[in-house]
């Protein structure tokens, strides 16, 4: 298995950073600091462990805290802050689910402290990591009909190099606008959609809305391809509960563990 951790907190650098530092050793997740996110997000995404960034973050959202500590109390979660921020939260601190870090933090601290916390060495990480993506490797290449993703996406750049990443496993579909993907669902209903939100006109927003009032296209599970750089926009993207979302550029391993868990039969 791979090593799951949900990074909420405001859509900014320091967010972005966290998640730099943490995404090659674990499957990460970023979420905005808004409490129907986050449990949605934990719901579809299931993870080990969390980390709350309290950059900017007001104290009135502790609605989070209170939620993790009284709805889920066997996920370890980490609060990371300045001391002056982490002093809103010092409540919390009193039991042994909850632990801070003062920033600015160490990679290897932070990566340490996620071991510790799920109770794993760094080593046995690194081993399940591998084994894992072995596995969805094997699994695909069993003697199987291809499964088919459809790829929405207006940058030809993009398209290539995520066509180049998948084609190898998948049947690919490519449509450079959400109309045009939409037309071509209905022609062929893929199994599984990559979908860029930064389109001009019609976005990917404005897709997964028409796709989840379709009844032929609203079961197909979507993940978003974003750059998060619109905490508004990302905000209102997560609240429509797509499968979750990856960062551009796309890292392979992420990508194709993702979709292979939601191609399982």
């Amino acid at each position: 298995m791979d090593r799951r951790i949900l990074l909420i907190g405001k859509l900014n650098k320091v967010l972005r950073n966290l998640n730099e530092i943490l995404e090659r050793t674990f499957n990460m997740q970023l979420c905005a600091n808004e409490l129907d996110l986050v449990k949605g997000m934990t719901k579809i995404f299931k993870p080990d462990m969390v980390i709350i960034s309290t950059a900017e973050l007001n104290h009135e959202e502790s609605d989070i805290f209170d939620y993790y500590f009284g709805s889920y109390k066997k996920i370890p979660v980490v609060v990371v802050g300045t001391a002056d921020e982490c002093e809103k939260y010092k409540g919390y601190f009193e039991n042994e689910q909850f632990e801070k870090m003062i920033r600015p933090v160490g990679k290897n601290q932070l990566i340490e402290k996620c071991c510790e916390m799920m109770h794993v060495s760094y080593e046995d990480v690194e081993k399940e990591k591998n084994q894992a993506l072995k596995k969805a490797v094997a699994k695909r290449d069993e003697n199987k009909p291809k499964k088919t993703i459809m790829l929405v996406d207006d940058s030809a750049l993009s398209i290539r190099s995520t066509k180049a990443m998948l084609e190898k496993h998948y049947n690919i579909m490519v449509a450079t606008s959400g109309l045009k993907g939409l037309e071509l669902m209905h022609k062929k209903k893929p199994d599984l959609v990559l979908l860029d939100y930064d389109m001009p006109k019609f976005d990917g927003k404005d897709t997964l809305q028409h796709m989840r009032m379709d009844d032929e296209l609203k079961d197909i599970p979507v993940f978003f391809l974003t750059a998060v750089a619109d905490t508004q926009h990302i905000t209102a993207v997560l609240k429509l509960n797509p499968e979750g979302y990856f960062l551009k550029p796309l890292e392979k391993e992420k990508v194709l563990m993702a979709i292979e868990e939601h191609l399982q039969d």
